[in-house]
């Protein structure tokens, strides 16, 4: 059978062509994979650089603070809880950090916790808005994933802190599901609007309604 030396050629070169992709795909890292690595070598390089410095390791946990307390994007109620954690965990490492002001590697290991702290609760943060957005297959599975390490470290710095200062130890405010608990809603469906009147003793909660009423401003003055 006569077979065109021009299809014989297109064939080749489709057949090149076909296989110089593979190759590529194969060998080209994750991209996605690799910026994730990337960004949790730089926040560990970070911690590192610090590690020597109480006034570092403070500001550490600030820049972390910077992101933790801004607006939101998610509207949902446990945000709120990591914002609280922070504000009454904030006021207990002052206090803790005073009564070792006279041991300087006392201080340094407290810093160096709160430090850890505030960058947890930041990642419980980001990672509690990236669920309620979601509109992926497992989103629950992703939070469960990412949420280990950091609801481990959150949980054992607070019984640092607290061991360390007994009954001065300020008592953190109730969580989400502690709050409906408590209001006898434990065995209903949620409800945003609801929720949110659990939480008139936040601190955290009145600073969001003043930030979305400021953001609402600004809105409407520019639509004008």
């Amino acid at each position: 059978m006569y077979i065109p030396i021009w299809l014989i050629i297109i064939a080749i070169i489709l057949f090149l062509v076909w296989n110089n992709s593979k190759s590529k795909q194969k060998n080209e890292p994750d991209l996605e994979e690799d910026v994730e690595a990337d960004i949790t070598d730089v926040e560990d390089k970070i911690i590192e650089k610090a590690s020597d410095s109480l006034e570092k390791l403070e500001g550490l946990a600030r820049y972390y603070k910077t992101n933790l307390l801004e607006l939101a994007l998610s509207d949902s109620p446990t945000i709120i809880d990591f914002q609280d954690k922070f504000v009454v965990m904030e006021a207990n490492y002052f206090r803790v950090k005073q009564r070792y002001l006279s041991d300087d590697s006392k201080k340094l290991e407290l810093a160096r916790d709160w430090a850890v702290y505030v960058e947890a609760l930041n990642d419980l943060y980001c990672a509690w808005e990236m669920l309620d957005m979601s509109m992926g297959e497992n989103p629950w599975d992703d939070w469960e994933e990412s949420s280990k390490e950091p609801s481990v470290i959150v949980d054992e710095v607070e019984k640092k802190f607290k061991g360390l200062l007994g009954k001065d130890f300020q008592k953190l405010l109730p969580n989400f599901g502690d709050r409906r608990k408590k209001a006898g809603l434990e065995n209903t469906l949620p409800n945003r609007e609801k929720d949110w009147m659990l939480y008139q003793d936040s601190p955290s909660y009145h600073k969001m309604v003043e930030l979305r009423a400021k953001e609402k401003e600004s809105k409407e003055a520019k639509a004008k």
